[in-house]
């Protein structure tokens, strides 16, 4: 099937950064010694939102406004690297979507992305070896996570509590992974719950990425999950709108929707899998149709132009 046509829409928004002012509140997890609060004349709205504590050698994040929508971390903090990612330093940030992490850090302690609602994806640096308890613990707009073969530690309930957690790929064969079975969850708390929501087509069963006789694959076959051998091969990292999984949205996802969309016009079956489908349903109404294909071409043509927002932040301007 071939789209005819090419939808021409191109929208300039004009962005507004807001100015972030320091959180002032410390919460009971977070040093009171040592941390330096960073000011409104920051370099940028997002590194005012952090706080740190300083060690005689490295900074380390402690804790962030919980106003914050998107965050980067800066490599260094007052000449000192920034190697960690505090314990509950992003608890309950609500409204956080983005966050990017330098390849400075090497460690994201316990509980550090807890009921981080808002957080869809996280691109973790080939420098981060440990992953702490209950880390990304509740995220429930987490969809999917890479966790580079530096990893090796990942600690129990990293990912428990997340919804829509559907794909985890784990590049480092011999990862420590808690044997517990929420290390990774989307929810469901036993290979019994997993099993009986399975059956009654009840939610998306996360999907884990590894090599073959890798501990990815043991804790999968242990705990239920559907397990993915990489064969050298990278997993497909479908997201909205990017369909097939090659990391852009393009033409070719919008052919992928209207092929899909003309199966299930015809009650077939579409070649599309669970979690394809998922991300094809690109407005959101539930269901794949040439509306979803349309909205991924003019995305594609703004992106094609210069755009770089996702196409989420893309759509949402528009509402407001």
């Amino acid at each position: 099937m071939k789209v005819r046509g090419l939808i021409s829409v191109i929208t300039t928004a004009a962005m507004a950064v807001p100015v972030i002012v320091p959180y002032t509140a410390i919460s009971s997890m977070a040093a009171t010694d040592n941390t330096a609060v960073i000011t409104a004349a920051a370099v940028n709205a997002e590194e005012s939102a952090l706080k740190y504590k300083e060690y005689d050698d490295h900074a380390e994040v402690v804790s962030c406004n919980t106003n914050a929508e998107e965050v980067v971390i800066p490599k260094e903090y007052n000449g000192l690297p920034v190697t960690g990612i505090g314990g509950y330093a992003f608890y309950a940030c609500s409204k956080l979507r983005s966050v990017t992490i330098p390849d400075s850090i090497t460690s994201i302690g316990q509980f550090a992305f807890h009921k981080c609602d808002k957080l869809e994806s996280v691109t973790l640096p080939s420098s981060v070896k440990s992953i702490g308890y209950g880390a990304f613990y509740c995220c429930n707009s987490l969809k999917s996570m890479i966790l580079p073969d530096s990893v090796t530690d990942i600690q129990e309930i990293a990912f428990y509590g997340c919804p829509n957690l559907i794909s985890v790929t784990v590049m480092n064969p011999k990862c420590h992974i808690a044997l517990s079975n929420v290390t990774f969850s989307n929810g469901y708390g036993s290979k019994e719950d997993k099993e009986k929501a399975q059956d009654q087509e009840v939610g998306n069963l996360c999907t884990i990425y590894g090599y073959s006789d890798s501990t990815a694959e043991l804790y999968a076959d242990e705990y239920g999950y559907k397990f993915q051998a990489l064969d050298n091969n990278p997993a497909p990292n479908y997201s909205l709108g990017d369909i097939d999984g090659d990391g852009m949205i393009s033409a070719s996802d919008a052919t992928e929707i209207l092929v899909a969309y003309s199966a299930l016009s015809t009650n077939t079956k579409p070649a599309l899998n669970e979690t394809q489908m998922k991300f094809a349903d690109v407005n959101g109404d539930g269901h794949v149709d040439a509306s979803d294909a349309s909205d991924v071409l003019v995305y594609y043509s703004y992106t094609s132009t210069g755009g770089n927002a996702t196409i989420v932040d893309y759509y949402s301007s528009k509402k407001n």
